[in-house]
């Protein structure tokens, strides 16, 4: 079994696609994806079209993301969900957004993948594992959104355990 692990990152993110294609490219396929982060933006693409052209189309997506789609608002807009203790340090809706938009139509839950894919994120409530795909009714854009999620209570020191 050949299995992708898609770490996050950030814009680290698009630097994986090239990666993606170059394995794609010289015919090694995965047989199950897991991601989290920027990490399980690629691997919930690349699910429904694990192939060079899939990948060279996941390339062309980054090429489309502005700091106004993942982090909007700059620094004012932090403070602002620092001192009001806010959920998360950025808004999510603009990220939400344009992952609904690029979300290929027929992959909106796990069931539709192509391979088996697994989203990684962390349960809030009590700091354990969770794994969006064990369900296959479970919706990608969601496990998306709480891998993606820059909460407050990931802040080191003091301010993360007060918005805790």
């Amino acid at each position: 079994m050949i299995a992708f692990v898609l770490s996050g990152g950030g814009n680290r993110g698009a630097l994986q696609v090239g990666a993606l294609q170059v394995l794609l490219e010289t015919g090694i396929r995965p047989d199950m994806l897991v991601g989290t982060s920027a990490g399980a933006i690629n691997a919930a693409f690349l699910a429904t079209d694990p192939t060079p052209a899939g990948a060279s189309r996941l390339g062309e997506i980054w090429q489309q993301v502005t700091k106004e789609n993942a982090y909007p608002g700059g620094p004012l807009r932090v403070i602002w969900h620092l001192l009001t203790h806010r959920d998360s340090l950025y808004p999510h809706e603009n990220l939400k957004a344009f992952v609904e938009a690029h979300t290929p139509p027929g992959a909106r839950s796990f069931r539709q993948s192509a391979v088996p894919l697994y989203i990684v994120a962390t349960d809030l409530r009590n700091g354990s594992l969770y794994i969006f795909g064990e369900d296959a009714e479970d919706t990608i854009v969601d496990a998306i959104m709480a891998s993606t999620a820059v909460p407050l209570s990931s802040l080191p020191g003091p301010i993360g355990t007060a918005c805790w």
